[in-house]
């Protein structure tokens, strides 16, 4: 209560209170049921700005409902649509494949958008650079290559004259890296899960039940 017997709430002295509401002119058990009534609301969750509840943490990071709606509200202005377990897995994807990037430091030259790092746009960039990273240096084995190559020969022809017959390119290591690159991109969803699963399993990653599930 102030000089003037107004009961105030602690924001200021000009008898504006809690959430702009003018108190001037309420009565002490008003005025106290009112301070009450929000302090429970923001304890329950329904006052705050943004939804930061917890999906999941690993070490050094956690996964929150606030990264899940950023990615929702991106894909949103996008064709891309898949449920809310969909937009879950994919932020938690998302977020150990930025964490990998900024561990091989695949970042330090991605410029920064004007929405942040934190937005989706900045996320998915470096999620792409991370898979490129790991599409480009898996390991594929010298018969892999070998056995593709003598299996469709017919895709390394070169332009001959029709009488001399087909010439086959020699298998040197630009048609390597070719045939590497085709037989990786064949099995890339395979590879990408087991990267995450692998991942998952490096940072410790649980993922936080609500009350009364599980």
């Amino acid at each position: 209560m102030n000089a003037n017997g107004h009961w105030v709430t602690g924001v200021g002295v000009t008898g504006v209170g809690v959430i702009g509401v003018d108190v001037r002119n309420m009565g002490r058990l008003s005025a106290m049921m009112l301070v009450f009534s929000v302090v429970f609301w923001m304890s329950m969750g329904y006052c705050t700005a943004s939804d930061g509840e917890v999906i999941a943490v690993g070490d050094g990071f956690e996964l929150t409902q606030d990264d899940v709606t950023l990615l929702r509200e991106y894909y949103e202005k996008t064709p891309v649509r898949t449920t809310e377990e969909g937009y879950k897995e994919a932020a938690l994807k998302i977020k150990l494949f930025v964490r990998e990037a900024t561990v091989l430091e695949l970042d330090k030259d991605v410029e920064v958008p004007s929405t942040g790092k934190r937005s989706a746009e900045f996320q998915l960039k470096l999620q792409a650079l991370y898979i490129k990273y790991i599409m480009e240096s898996y390991p594929v084995s010298d018969l892999a290559i070998e056995s593709y190559y003598r299996s469709f020969q017919e895709r390394f022809a070169t332009d001959a004259e029709p009488a001399l017959g087909m010439t086959i390119a020699p298998m040197d290591a630009d048609v390597k890296k070719k045939i590497s690159a085709v037989i990786v991109d064949a099995q890339k969803i395979r590879i990408l899960s087991e990267t995450e699963d692998r991942l998952k399993v490096k940072y410790r990653v649980k993922i936080i039940e609500k009350q009364g599930e599980g």
